[in-house]
C-alpha cells in the first residue's frame, strides 16, 4: 500500500513538472521573456501588455501545481484533482480580482511589496480578462497530458527558475525618478517610484519624507487662478500670466547625450530614462511652477524672477559633463584601454629586438584581450545592475591584458637597457606611446563632451587614430631598431 501511494506521488509530481517543460509550456516563457524584455521596451503598444498575460497565464499553474503537488499529501486518494483545481482555482481567482476589484488590486500590490520588500507594478486593467483563455488553454493541456509520459528531468532546472524570475521580474517598477507633484498644507510633494520629497519653499529645496505618503488625494492640483503652463515632454515648456492669453516664457528642452544617459540610467533599480515634464504643479505661495523631470530632478520657474532654475532632489538630479573629474570618471575604463594600447604599440613597435616565440604570444595575447574589451564590452556603456555586473568581468579581462603588457613592458625595457639603445630612440618610443595614449582616448572624450554622437563612432575614430599612429611610428622607428638588432647580433 506504502509503495502504491508513493509511486501515486511521484506521478502527480512527475506530471506537474512535464507539464511545465513541455515545449508549448518552454515556448510560453520563451515568449514572456522576449515581450517584457524586447517588446515592450522597444515597440511598447496595447498587445504588448496583453501578449505576457497570455503567455504567463498558460504556465504559472504549472509552475504552481509543482509546488502543491509537493505540498499536498500523497495518501489523499484525489491528490491531482486537488492539486490541479487549486492550481488553476488561485491563479484565475487571483488574476481576476486583482483585474477588476480596487480593494483587492490594492491588497495584492501590498501583499507583494511586502513579500519582495520593494515596490511592485501591477496595474488594474478589466481588459486583460481576455488573456484568460490562455488559462482554459493549460487546462485542456492537463487533460492531455498522460501520466506515463516520463518528465524530462533537464530542463525543470532551466524552466523552474526561469519562470520563477520571470513572474517576479514582472513585478518589478521602472524607476523614472520624480515623475509625479502635489501639494499638501501648502508644501509641495515630489513623488519617485521609491521615495517622497517635500519641499516647503516653492521646489528650491527639498527633504526626503521618511514614510511614504499613501494618500494620493494629495496630488490634486491647486492652480493660481491666472498662471498657466503647458509643456511638450523632451521639446517645450510653456508660461503664460494672463490665463494662456500670450505665452512670452518659453524654455526649449534638449535631450540628453549618450554619455548622459550613461549617468542616469546607472542608477540602483531599473532605471530607465524619460524626458520630462512628466508633471508640474503651482506652488500658490511663492508662485513657481515646479516641474518634474524625472532622472533629472525638477525644473522650476521662479515666480518672482522668471528664471528657470535645476534643482536635485534626493539623488535625482539634472547632470552635465561639464568637469575633468566627470568625464575621466565615465572614462576610467576607456583610459586602461588606451593605456593598454599605448604599451602594446610599443611592445610591436620593439618587436625586431627579440624575435623569440614568448614575446610574439606576449604581444598576441595582449591585442586579443585588448580587442575584446574594446568591440564587446565597452566600458562605458554599462549601466544598471546587470552593467555594473558585467564590467566586474570586463575589468577582469582588462586587468589580466594590462597585467600581459606590463610584463611586456620590463622585457622590452630589460632588452633596450642591455643592448644601450640611445636616448633619442627611447624619446621616440615614448612619444609615440603616449601620442598613442592620447589619440585613442580624444574620440572618447568628444564622445562625452557630446561633439561626436555616438560610442560607435568614437571607436572608429579611436581605431583610425590608432592605426595611423602605429603606421607613422612604425616608419619613424623600424629601420633605426632592425640596426641596432643586427649590431646586438654581431
Amino acid at each position: 500500500m506504502f509503495e502504491k501511494t508513493n509511486l501515486q506521488n511521484r506521478q502527480v509530481f512527475q506530471k506537474t513538472i512535464s507539464l511545465l517543460t513541455r515545449p508549448i509550456s518552454l515556448g510560453a516563457i520563451v515568449l514572456l521573456l522576449i515581450n517584457d524584455h524586447l517588446l515592450r521596451k522597444f515597440w511598447p503598444s496595447w498587445w504588448t501588455g496583453k501578449i505576457g498575460d497570455f503567455a504567463w497565464l498558460f504556465f504559472f499553474p504549472f509552475l504552481l501545481a509543482i509546488f502543491l503537488a509537493w505540498l499536498i499529501p500523497s495518501r489523499l486518494s484525489n491528490q491531482e484533482k486537488i492539486v490541479r483545481w487549486l492550481a488553476f482555482g488561485l491563479t484565475g481567482s487571483v488574476y481576476i480580482l486583482a483585474n477588476t476589484l480596487p480593494e483587492f488590486h490594492a491588497f495584492t500590490v501590498g501583499a507583494l511589496e511586502w513579500a519582495l520588500n520593494c515596490p511592485v507594478a501591477l496595474k488594474r486593467d478589466p481588459t486583460d480578462l481576455i488573456a484568460l483563455v490562455s488559462l482554459g488553454a493549460a487546462w485542456w493541456f492537463w487533460d492531455h497530458q498522460s501520466n506515463s509520459i516520463p518528465s524530462p528531468i533537464a530542463p525543470i532546472w532551466i524552466a523552474l527558475p526561469l519562470s520563477i524570475l520571470l513572474t517576479v521580474g514582472n513585478l518589478g517598477v521602472e524607476e523614472n525618478g520624480i515623475t509625479e507633484l502635489g501639494t499638501e498644507n501648502g508644501n509641495i510633494i515630489a513623488r519617485s517610484t521609491l521615495w517622497d520629497f517635500t519641499s516647503k519653499d516653492g521646489g528650491i529645496s527639498w527633504q526626503q519624507n521618511e514614510t511614504r505618503i499613501t494618500d494620493n488625494s494629495i496630488f490634486l492640483e491647486e492652480n493660481e487662478e491666472y498662471k498657466k503652463y503647458r509643456f511638450t515632454p523632451g521639446v517645450l515648456i510653456e508660461i503664460s500670466e494672463n490665463n494662456g492669453v500670450t505665452w512670452p516664457y518659453k524654455l526649449t528642452l534638449s535631450q540628453p547625450n549618450q554619455a548622459e544617459l550613461v549617468h542616469y540610467e546607472n542608477r540602483e533599480g531599473n532605471s530607465h530614462y524619460r524626458a520630462g515634464p512628466l508633471d508640474a504643479v503651482i506652488d500658490n505661495a511663492t508662485k513657481n511652477i515646479i516641474f518634474a523631470m524625472g532622472h533629472e530632478g525638477v525644473l522650476v520657474f521662479t515666480g518672482s524672477s522668471r528664471e528657470w532654475v535645476w534643482v536635485t532632489v534626493g539623488a535625482y538630479g539634472h547632470f552635465e559633463y561639464d568637469t575633468w573629474i566627470k568625464v575621466l570618471n565615465l572614462l576610467i575604463g576607456e583610459l586602461l584601454l588606451a593605456i593598454g594600447f599605448g604599451l602594446l604599440v610599443i611592445s610591436t613597435l620593439t618587436l625586431g629586438l627579440r624575435r623569440g616565440w614568448f614575446k610574439k604570444i606576449l604581444i598576441l595575447v595582449g591585442w586579443v584581450l585588448w580587442g575584446i574589451n574594446t568591440f564587446s564590452f565597452r566600458p562605458a556603456l554599462l549601466t544598471g545592475p546587470y552593467g555594473k555586473t558585467a564590467s566586474y568581468y570586463d575589468y577582469t579581462f582588462l586587468a589580466g591584458g594590462i597585467l600581459v603588457l606590463i610584463i611586456l613592458a620590463l622585457y622590452n625595457t630589460s632588452n633596450l637597457t642591455r643592448i644601450g639603445i640611445s636616448r633619442k630612440i627611447l624619446l621616440r618610443l615614448a612619444t609615440i606611446g603616449l601620442g598613442s595614449i592620447f589619440l585613442f582616448l580624444l574620440p572618447y572624450i568628444l564622445w562625452a563632451l557630446n561633439i561626436l554622437p555616438e560610442y560607435v563612432t568614437a571607436i572608429f575614430f579611436a581605431l583610425s587614430f590608432g592605426v595611423a599612429i602605429l603606421f607613422i611610428g612604425w616608419q619613424a622607428t623600424h629601420k633605426l631598431i632592425e640596426q641596432i638588432a643586427i649590431e646586438d647580433k654581431e
